[in-house]
């Protein structure tokens, strides 16, 4: 069967869709010599897993490097399993064709191991094994999930795939593989790393074939949005506010435009326009009322609590949170509730005559965030709390608290 050409994004959408409908055990084995595209791909499946909601509550990502001699070893620290608990697991075989072939022999005959533990694992391997893999793991080849081929130039080529290859693009923006910070290395980045993610370029070419034939359909807001997200960790600021507001400008209805909204005032709070963020907030606010989205409300009254305890209006802020908290409470979302227990525990902890409230506010937030099945969340939540001496790196609440 001939190859078809695919883009690395269209790669991730395949991945990205495996794990949002596939349970359990799960493989996808990649070939490719281009390490930027593979840092990239590694990149966004451990971004998709720390942000996705579909996924947080059952996985989390790690990275096994199968260079010890010992195969057996190697296969333990793949299989290995907390309770309750499936990881993506990405694993960057031996490069050479003596250690691979050893590797896959031994994975081969520990395949049981593998599909007990119930993760989801992404093997890569070089490019020129691809003629080879499969007669050195016959049975674990017959049980794969996806294989893709990967050339040097970052052009993509499917070789084959289950029915989870057909799957559509579910959700995380998109992101460019990281750059070197190093100033003498910046001619060097720049005559390999791409100048412009796909998923920006798609959404310039989408935007403005829209923008010249206004009859069209109008483009989805989550195209542009994830745009905009790609923009923000890049810190190409300009654009991503650019996106942000053209996000607004497709909505096509009240809903889309305040989470565009949100967006927006995200990055104005970022770049310190604080005065048009607060308008954005408020907008948005007012747009999930008139809808009656809950959640969407909360979302945006936690986002205006979060600027105006920044800006240090502290007496507004704990009403903001409040009413976000009453809101997550209706929509029972945890990870909501955390994050607003976990700023009330701060302001707080500030005032001598309320650290009893703020340690209380403090045992909520980690009871929510556990709750919610969000190790990443967990780990930030437990941090901010450790940083202001309210629990400890285990995440249990100091109790014997004084205020400093």
């Amino acid at each position: 069967m001939p190859l078809a050409a695919t883009r690395p994004d269209e790669v991730y959408a395949s991945l990205a869709a495996a794990l949002g409908l596939q349970s359990g055990f799960g493989l996808c084995v990649l070939f490719s010599d281009d390490f930027l595209g593979l840092t990239w791909l590694q990149n966004r499946l451990k971004e998709h897993v720390q942000t996705s909601k579909i996924l947080q509550s059952k996985r989390t990502f790690r990275r096994v490097d199968a260079v010890d001699q010992d195969s057996i070893k190697t296969i333990q620290k793949l299989a290995v399993r907390q309770p309750g608990q499936q990881d993506i697991v990405w694993c960057q075989l031996p490069a050479t064709p003596s250690g691979a072939q050893q590797f896959l022999s031994v994975l081969n005959e520990q395949r049981q191991r593998l599909i007990a533990a119930g993760h989801f694992y992404v093997m890569a391997l070089p490019a020129g094994l691809a003629h080879d893999a499969p007669a050195w793991a016959p049975d674990l080849w017959a049980i794969r999930t996806l294989v893709f081929q990967a050339q040097n130039d970052s052009r993509w080529v499917a070789m084959g795939a289950g029915p989870a290859g057909s799957a559509q693009f579910i959700d995380a923006p998109n992101r460019r593989v990281p750059t070197n910070t190093n100033k003498g290395a910046k001619a060097a980045d720049s005559a390999v790393a791409p100048t412009t993610s796909p998923l920006i370029a798609n959404w310039r070419r989408i935007y403005a074939a829209w923008q010249a034939a206004p009859e069209l359909t109008r483009p989805a807001v989550d195209l542009a949005l994830q745009a905009s997200h790609h923009a923000r960790l890049t810190r190409e600021f300009g654009d991503a506010v650019l996106f942000a507001t053209q996000a607004a400008e497709v909505a096509g209805n009240d809903l889309g435009r305040a989470n565009a909204l949100i967006a927006l005032g995200d990055l104005k709070s970022l770049l310190g326009a604080v005065d048009e963020a607060l308008a954005l907030y408020i907008q948005a606010i007012a747009l999930f009322e008139k809808e009656q989205d809950d959640l969407g409300r909360a979302n945006a009254l936690q986002a205006l609590g979060d600027l105006k305890s920044r800006l240090g209006a502290v007496d507004e802020a704990l009403a903001l949170y409040t009413q976000a908290i009453a809101l997550y409470e209706k929509e029972q979302d945890d990870l909501g509730l955390g994050y607003c227990w976990a700023e009330l525990a701060r302001i707080w902890r500030t005032d001598s005559a309320k650290v009893s409230q703020a340690r209380d506010a403090a045992k909520k937030a980690l009871a929510h965030a556990a709750a919610a099945g969000a190790p990443p969340a967990l780990a930030q939540i437990i941090q901010s709390l450790v940083d202001i001496g309210l629990a400890d790196p285990a995440g249990f609440v100091i109790d014997n608290t004084v205020n400093t």
